[in-house]
C-alpha cells in the first residue's frame, strides 16, 4: 500500500513489504495485489480488498498493525462443486465499502459472483459474513439470491 502525496517524490510505501501474505506490523505485512480500500468512517482504519490472497485486510492507523478479517489466503482457490460456497470463502475480492457507521463491511465476492456483507459483533470482536446478494456466474435479474453476476 502506497501513498502519494503532491509529487512522485512524496510517494512511500505505507504497508506491505513484497508479494504474499503475511500479517502484523506494518513494516513487515505481505500483501498480494490489493484491488480497492476504503477507510472506516473515524479514519483510524483502512480496509483492503487483497484480491490474490483471497482476503478483506484491515490496517489498523493507532497500532499500524494489519489483520486479515474475512477469507483465507490460499494460492489455489476453487469453486465449490456442490451449492455456494459460504460466505467465509472469498475468491478474488475485487470491490470493498464501509457503512457510515463503521460495522458493517460491503465486498464484491468477483469469481464467486456475489455480493458480502460482514457485520461486526463487539462481543466476539470478530466480523460474520452474510450473502446480500448473487449466488451463480450469470445475468439474471431477481431477488437477491436469484440474482446473478458475470
Amino acid at each position: 500500500i502506497a501513498s502519494a502525496m503532491a509529487s512522485v517524490e512524496d510517494t512511500f510505501v505505507f504497508a506491505g513489504s513484497s508479494t504474499g501474505y503475511v500479517d502484523g506490523p506494518v513494516e513487515q505485512a505481505k500483501f498480494n495485489a490489493c484491488f480497492a480500500l476504503a477507510f472506516s468512517p473515524s479514519k483510524d482504519a483502512i480496509i483492503v480488498a487483497d484480491d490474490k490472497n483471497h482476503c478483506i485486510r484491515k490496517i489498523c492507523l493507532k497500532s499500524n498493525t494489519v489483520s486479515t478479517i474475512a477469507g483465507t489466503p490460499s494460492e489455489e482457490k476453487g469453486k465449490s462443486s456442490i451449492g455456494p460456497p459460504p460466505p467465509s470463502s472469498l475468491l478474488r475480492p475485487h470491490g470493498v465499502s464501509v457503512d457510515g457507521v463503521g460495522n458493517n463491511i460491503l465486498i464484491a465476492d468477483t469469481d464467486h459472483h456475489r455480493l458480502l456483507k460482514y457485520v461486526y459483533d463487539p462481543k466476539t470482536q470478530r466480523y460474520k459474513g452474510e450473502v446480500l446478494a448473487g449466488s451463480l456466474e450469470g445475468c439474471a435479474q431477481g431477488d437477491s439470491l436469484a440474482a446473478q453476476f458475470r
